[in-house]
């Protein structure tokens, strides 16, 4: 198959530089070896490659046929600019994950793909049985940096069985995903708590990375099977070895104690 024509737009605050890069997949990720968005990035690419390969070169064609990419980096938290160019890029997407479209006269697959740390997030509480708040973007770093430090100055010290509620209490209030994220940190004031939370993003992200990458390539394969009905979260795929695999080692039930 021909190198994948590949576009990463990233959204500021994420892992590379903000603002939209193409040409190979492979030399747009370079200097990146190892990190979870590459990783994923990698493994989508692989699959639909596979894809590509079994519905648009069973006629015999000589020649190979185009993988044309988008992937839409976000982060956890951005600006406003951020959230805007973040929302500017989700409404390519019918769904959470993915869209993807065939032209065989063009002998081209089209796909759109999303990386999002807030949707693992939001993800891994609905595998636990949390309500999900319904906002797919960034959060504001300037809320996440406040709601953070409210809680570390009110929540951090009580006992885990109060945490939730005292988080609920917070003015401004945190979304659901955040709250739960603050409450899985570490509770301790040994390092800056704003530190414990990405710390625990970090980890979250590399629990989450091969379930994401298996639900992302699950939303392609619906779309190109016209399925009318686009994968918004993991409930939506009914796959108890893809919902394993999503959840790995993550927990929200079980809260560091405070030192």
């Amino acid at each position: 198959m021909n190198l994948t024509e590949a576009t990463i737009i990233s959204v500021a605050g994420s892992v590379h530089q903000p603002g939209q890069r193409s040409g190979d997949l492979t030399e747009l990720l370079r200097g990146n070896a190892g990190a979870p968005f590459t990783t994923f990035a990698l493994a989508v690419d692989a699959a639909l490659r596979g894809i590509a390969a079994d519905r648009l070169c069973a006629d015999g064609a000589a020649s190979p046929p185009t993988l044309d990419v988008t992937f839409v980096e976000l982060a956890l938290m951005t600006d406003e600019a951020g959230r805007a160019a973040a929302r500017e890029a989700l409404s390519r997407v019918a769904g959470a994950y993915a869209d993807a479209s065939i032209d065989p006269g063009e002998r081209r697959l089209s796909a759109t793909v999303v990386w999002s740390p807030r949707q693992m997030l939001q993800d891994q509480m609905a595998l636990a049985g949390m309500p999900v708040p319904a906002d797919p973007l960034p959060l504001l770093r300037a809320d996440f940096d406040a709601m953070v430090k409210a809680y570390a100055e009110t929540a951090l010290t009580l006992p885990p069985d109060e945490k939730a509620a005292a988080a609920e209490r917070l003015s401004p209030a945190p979304p659901a995903d955040l709250a739960a994220l603050m409450i899985a940190s570490p509770q301790t004031r040994r390092l800056p708590f704003d530190s414990s939370v990405l710390a625990t993003t970090e980890r979250l992200i590399a629990a989450s990375q091969p379930g994401y990458a298996a639900v992302t390539i699950l939303a392609v394969e619906r779309a190109l099977d016209g399925d009318a009905t686009p994968v918004g979260g993991i409930l939506d795929i009914d796959d108890d070895a893809v919902r394993s695999l999503y959840r790995g080692d993550w927990t929200f039930n079980k809260p560091t104690t405070t030192k």
